[in-house]
């Protein structure tokens, strides 16, 4: 949730065209003074001329304190106009504020952003955007509900907010998608925004840099260890992260980070000295996070597309020998925050299946578990799947290798439509496997898990929740 302090970081730009005003938002990103906004809330996208200098800029929601009044210039060369930014100093940095944290936008499906603005809905207390990133790219599309509920002229204003995903300006929103419904009307029916990563501004601004991203899940791991608040620095003690003179908050996301970046060895002994004051299911579902880190992102997110498409059944094959290692991909693939349950629970795996009459029997045996998974009667099944959220959290069914012949996949995508088909090649695939993803219109997804790391990952986990549960047990 974006914080009073994050709200001061942002400000509303007025700058002065003709005898009009332009106004727009941006937001603080250095202590000296820089401001990050769009180039055509300064400037004329048309004829790339910039707007009259100075801009003014009010920091802050007045509604949780004073606001910092200011002036900005551009920095020289430092904007573009095909890219839609601009780079601004401030003739006297805002006093008391702390610049927004810049950072790159990990994994690129289904990740939640907040966003804050002063639109024309709230001209001048601003108005907080929330929803989720809905596409990768160069300019990547949000969808909010708030952008969605009104027209879409009260959302300007918003250009040139911060897009915040796990606690870090990752974007600038840009523009929104607008309908016009009758002359001079406008809606926004998609809630659809757009808005530029900071990382590509970075490449063409010396004087921004985008830190290398923290390991995946410190945002998801860092809530859970809230509760855990008063011991706290026993983990960090353990995992040697200096404590002294720091927030509760700022802690928990650093032993969260120290967690992810050192691996489930580590994070159960730092999670060992907190077992008075963490749940045992919370701390089991830290280790789980931290032995997921390794998860290679592209190959998540080929698994995400490749099942979030509305309609689409298309296989996917992993090379992974172990049903766990498959459910670690469609985690990551579907998983944004600690409040979304992933798509790990929507996995299961298809045995028993009789060779004789292969269709049939598979069709049978995977409606069983359907069933079972969404907790209804089989005669149910149909009616459910529909009315089952399945693009969000897929229902997924893994097939052992080798995969059944193309009649009795093709008997299952035709009786069972809303669910996804995962299968798994073992540890490498040969040619002749690859030949028979290609033949079979199989999506094929690499880079995936080497078998020794497959094996050492899950031996590691294994170990580390015995000793979790030990030491649970003896508390």
């Amino acid at each position: 949730m974006i914080s009073p302090d994050d709200k001061r970081a942002i400000a509303l730009i007025k700058a002065n065209v003709g005898n009009k005003v332009s106004r727009g938002t941006g937001f603080l990103v250095s202590t000296d003074g820089l401001v990050l906004t769009a180039f055509h809330v300064v400037g004329d996208l048309a004829t790339g001329k910039k707007y009259a200098e100075p801009m003014k800029l009010s920091f802050g929601d007045p509604r949780e304190g004073p606001t910092i009044e200011s002036e900005a210039r551009f920095v020289p060369d430092h904007h573009s106009v095909a890219d839609d930014w601009a780079l601004l100093r401030c003739t006297t940095p805002p006093a008391g504020v702390t610049p927004l944290k810049l950072g790159r936008i990990r994994r690129r499906y289904a990740l939640e952003f907040e966003s804050f603005g002063f639109t024309e809905a709230k001209r001048t207390t601003g108005m907080v955007y929330a929803g989720k990133v809905r596409s990768s790219g160069r300019r990547m599309q949000l969808f909010s509900d708030e952008a969605a509920a009104v027209a879409s002229e009260r959302v300007s204003g918003l250009s040139g907010a911060p897009c915040i995903v796990d606690g870090y300006a990752a974007g600038i929103v840009q523009t929104s998608n607008m309908e016009e419904i009758q002359p001079g009307v406008y809606v926004n029916r998609e809630g659809a925004l757009y808005m530029l990563p900071v990382e590509i501004v970075a490449r063409a601004c010396e004087l921004l840099k985008v830190p290398v991203a923290p390991p995946p899940f410190v945002a998801e791991v860092a809530r859970l260890l809230r509760s855990a608040q008063n011991l706290l620095q026993h983990g960090a003690e353990k995992l040697r992260v200096p404590f002294e003179a720091v927030s509760e908050e700022a802690l928990s996301e650093r032993v969260a980070e120290e967690m992810m970046r050192r691996g489930v060895e580590a994070t159960e002994v730092a999670l060992s000295t907190m077992v008075l004051g963490i749940h045992r299911d919370i701390a089991k579902k830290i280790l789980d996070f931290a032995a997921s880190t390794w998860i290679d992102e592209k190959a998540a997110g080929r698994v995400a597309r490749a099942f979030s498409a509305p309609g689409n059944s298309q296989p996917v094959c992993l090379n992974a020998a172990e049903l766990d290692t498959a459910t670690r991909y469609f985690h990551v693939a579907g998983y944004p925050t600690a409040r979304h349950p992933g798509w790990k629970t929507h996995v299961c795996r298809v045995s028993g299946v009789q060779p004789e009459d292969l269709g049939k029997s598979l069709v049978t045996e995977i409606r069983k578990l359907a069933a079972n998974k969404l907790c209804c009667d089989p005669s149910e099944l149909d009616r459910e799947l529909k009315e089952h959220p399945h693009d969000e959290k897929p229902l997924v069914m893994v097939l052992p290798w080798p995969p059944p012949h193309k009649s009795a996949l093709a008997a299952v995508r035709k009786d069972l439509p809303d669910i996804r088909l995962a299968l798994l090649a073992g540890p490498s695939l040969d040619p002749a496997a690859r030949a028979f993803c290609t033949s079979e219109g199989i999506v094929l997804v690499e880079p995936l898990i080497a078998e020794n790391e497959e094996k050492d990952t899950l031996r590691a986990l294994r170990r580390a929740t015995a000793s979790l549960e030990q030491s649970y047990d003896a508390a």
